[in-house]
This record gives structure tokens, sequence and C-alpha cells, in this order.
């Protein structure tokens, strides 16, 4: 696997933040990566490799952490997905497809919506979507104590923030053993990897700023309702949101999307990337090649 990283300019000099990237395979279709919380690039690491005949694959650091430049503000998907933009128009990547989990399937939806000329399909992995139904289905589980939590700033800043700096390795570890199907695909070295992705306090600040833009994500969403052609795939997990997996579908045709298609990728938790990086890897093979075969044909 060809791999090189940086940081680059996501908007003009002075007017943004810096977003950390790293680059992979010599395959014709220009895919990009975009990870959850508490993670970084690194994520795709079992991933990449699998891809790499098929895609030339750019995985990003989302604004404020990893190798990105500290962010101060602005943590909406709609404001982070204009960051990515800039960030690929650097980069001359021309249409691309877009894979985003977590966090960063909320800033694929934003980014598809705004710029879809920009994409040619979105793979939207383990990942309910604000606003969207299927979001309350997952959120008001019990198991979701933890967007109140990250978002809550009665103590004067967050209040996750005082209580878990200087003890992210524990919080990380225990928050990612939680939603996952299989922990141990997720070692002791990777958890230092994303501690090390939101070390000080203005990376930390910005993962949880992420939390605490949500409503403005579900109002952007709920009010963005004109059809939209990219297609766009749900490949969730069987032992995290698949159970919810229809409802998000139909909740994507209501705001407007043509073309929804749904994989279930088997044994894996809220990580399928780490967790089950084949089935995930074949999945957005499949998809990819659907959409080429469609566009070759037109």
């Amino acid at each position: 696997m060809h791999d090189a990283h940086g940081a680059l300019a996501s908007q003009p000099p002075g007017a943004g933040p810096q977003l950390g990237w790293q680059r992979s395979g010599r395959g014709a279709y220009p895919t990009v990566f975009l990870h959850g919380w508490p993670q970084t690039s690194h994520a795709w690491r079992r991933v990449l490799p699998l891809l790499d005949e098929l895609c030339s694959a750019v995985a990003l650091d989302l604004p404020g952490v990893g190798r990105s430049a500290p962010q101060p503000h602005a943590f909406d998907k709609v404001t982070m997905a204009a960051n990515v933009y800039a960030a690929l128009e650097d980069l001359g990547l021309g249409r691309v497809f877009l894979v985003g989990h977590d966090m960063g399937a909320l800033v694929g939806y934003a980014f598809a919506r705004r710029y879809p000329a920009a994409v040619r399909g979105l793979v939207s992995v383990d990942t309910a979507l604000p606003g969207i139904a299927g979001w309350e289905d997952v959120t008001r589980s019990r198991a979701y104590w933890h967007l109140g939590f990250h978002s809550d700033t009665s103590c004067g800043r967050f209040t996750a923030q005082h209580l878990v700096q200087g003890n992210e390795r524990e919080y990380f570890r225990r928050f990612i053993d939680r939603f996952a199907a299989h922990p141990e695909a997720i070692g002791a070295t990777d958890i230092a990897i994303y501690v090390a992705g939101y070390q000080g306090a203005d990376r930390l600040t910005a993962g949880f700023k992420m939390f605490r833009a949500l409503p403005l994500d579900i109002a952007d969403n709920q009010h963005t309702t004109e059809s939209l052609e990219v297609p766009i795939l749900l490949a969730f997990s069987e032992f995290s949101h698949a159970t919810v997996t229809d409802t998000v579908a139909q909740g994507l045709h209501d705001v407007g999307v043509a073309d929804v298609r749904t994989a279930m990728i088997p044994d894996a938790g809220h990580w399928p990337a780490e967790e089950q990086p084949v089935s995930l890897a074949r999945a957005i093979t499949e998809f990819v090649e659907s959409i080429v075969s469609i566009d070759e044909k037109r």
C-alpha cells in the first residue's frame, strides 16, 4: 500500500483549519474516508489496503483533531463539510466517493447535500443521521447517555472535558468497548493513537463541540428536503444499528434522497472498520463498482 500523509489548508490561508490526511491506493476512483469520535483517520488502517486496487483513498482527520490544526469553533456539520470540500479542492480529487462513520457520516451527509456535484456516492457506516427518521430510535436508548454528557457546559466549560482530561486513555477504552462486538480488534496501541489525536484542551474541546452542535445538525437536516440524486449506502453493523436500517432508509427517501441502498456488516459492533474490515471493504467495493457500472452505461 502506498501511504503518504501530511496537512493542507482547507480554506484560503488564514481562513480556516488545516486538515491532516493520509493517502493510499492506486485505484481509479478517488474515495474520501471520514472517521468518527473518539477516533482519527487511523480508524481506516485495515480497510484502506483492501481497496488499493479499486480506490485512490484519502483518509482525513476531522477539523480540530488528529493531525488537523486546532479549530476553536464552528463544529456544525455543514461548516465541517465546507472545510472538507475546500481540502478536497486543494488535493484536486474531482468527484469522489465518500465513506463516513459516526461523526464522519454526519459530515459526509452534509457534504453530499451541499456539494452534490462533487460526490459520486456516499457510504454511511453504522450511523443514524440527526433529524432523519431513526435518529430518535437510536438516541433515546440509555446506551446514548453520553450525548448529553458530551454536550453539557453547566460547570462553565464542557463537563466531559473537565472529567475526562487526563483520563482520556481510560475513557476512550471504556467508550469503545461499550459499543464494540469485538473490543479486542482495537488494541492498546490504537487507543494510544486516538488519545494522541485528542491530546490537549483544544483538541478534546473540538471533539465535544461536535456533540454540542447536534441540535444545529438536526435543524439543518430537517429543513433540507430538496431532491438529492447522490446514491447513499447505509452499511450498518449487525450488533449495532442494523435494526434501524429500514427506518433510516425510509427517512432518507422522505427527505428527497432518490437512491438509498442498504448492507449489513455481520458480526460487528459500532466499529466495523476495525472489527470486520473485510466485510466493510466488500460492501464499499460493491457499491463503488455498481455506480461506476451505471455511469458507464449512460
